[in-house]
């Protein structure tokens, strides 16, 4: 993934939106040593599976002025016309609660919030906040 080369492109970059391919293996690819950026002020994660969580763990540690990130399963797309669709594959407690582990405390800024969405069976469902 080009994540490093992707904010070193647009410095004055606030808000990122990041549709993760979901897979269910392990990623081994290696990350460069933190590139500060100081102006990424929001980060959303759509269709987000643990395999990501290195590069979110990355994301809180480079953007040091972050105040949100949310990470879900929920993915939009656009279709043109301004006109977005959306869909949402849940998930389960168990998953988000390692997201919400493997997280703990790598923040750079000690102003964000990062949340998690995930299904318990309920509607809205729930969300952890770190």
């Amino acid at each position: 993934m080009a994540l490093p080369c992707l904010l070193k492109s647009f410095p004055l970059l606030e808000k990122l939106y990041l549709k993760m391919p979901y897979q269910t293996g392990a990623r081994r690819n290696e990350l460069p040593a933190v590139q500060f950026h100081a102006n990424l002020k929001e980060i959303e994660f759509g269709y987000f599976g643990y395999c990501w969580v290195e590069y979110a763990s990355y994301l809180l540690r480079c953007a040091t002025g972050l105040e949100r990130m949310v990470i879900s399963r929920h993915q939009k797309g656009y279709v043109g016309c301004g006109k977005w669709t959306s869909l949402t594959d849940p998930m389960g407690k168990k998953e988000s609660h390692r997201i919400y582990i493997a997280l703990l405390g790598k923040a750079a800024s000690p102003n964000v919030k990062v949340i998690i969405h995930y299904d318990s069976g309920l509607s809205p469902g729930g969300f952890y906040l770190i």
